[in-house]
Order: structure tokens, then sequence, then C-alpha cells
């Protein structure tokens, strides 16, 4: 029992990257007393937890309707995350400045 905790814990945790989040609050709320960084904060927990526990329970019952098995759908999860970060990465390389293409042709 426990260590299904520990593992539903660290998998929730990758999935909402709390050390992550915490610069894009800080410089999205810079300009905001501290009760309306609270507010906020409390509204983006709430909105947060209701969509976690919405697609908890719908995602089960589509995938049950759909009848898609749960390692089928991760597998298949598994599949699609390396295209999203090979055309993360392409559009990186395409959106670099011209004058940095320009020096290193000239170079």
């Amino acid at each position: 029992m426990l260590s299904i905790l520990a593992t539903q814990f660290v998998i929730l945790w990758a999935v909402i990257d709390p050390i992550g989040s915490v610069p894009i609050y800080l410089s999205q709320t810079s300009h905001m007393t501290a009760k309306q960084k609270r507010r906020v904060a409390i509204k983006a927990v709430t909105i947060s937890f209701a969509i976690l526990l919405f697609f908890l329970i719908i995602g089960q019952i589509l995938l049950e309707a759909m009848q898609i098995p749960l390692p089928a759908f991760q597998a298949a999860g598994g599949l699609v995350l390396p295209s999203f970060c090979s055309d993360h990465d392409f559009r990186r390389r395409q959106t670099q400045p011209r004058g940095q293409n320009a020096e290193r042709k000239r170079g």
C-alpha cells in the first residue's frame, strides 16, 4: 500500500512540477500585493486539482468506453513524447536569429 502511494506521489510530483512552476509564478505575480498573490495561488491550485480529478475519473471511463487498455495508451504516450521533443528542438533551431546564421556562413 505504501509503495503504491509513493509511486503515485512521484508521478503526481512529476506532472505538476512545483519546482519548475515557482519561477513562472514569481515572475507573473511580481507586481501584485501579497493578498493578490495568495488569491492567485489558491485559484491555480484549485483549478489544477479540478482538472486532474476530472481526467482521473472521466479519462478512465473514456478509455473503457473506447476499449483501449491502459498499457496501450501508455505505449502510445511513450511514442508521442519523443516526437514532441524532436519537434520542439527543430523549431528552436529554426527560430534562431538570422544574424547568427549569417555570421556562421561568413566565418
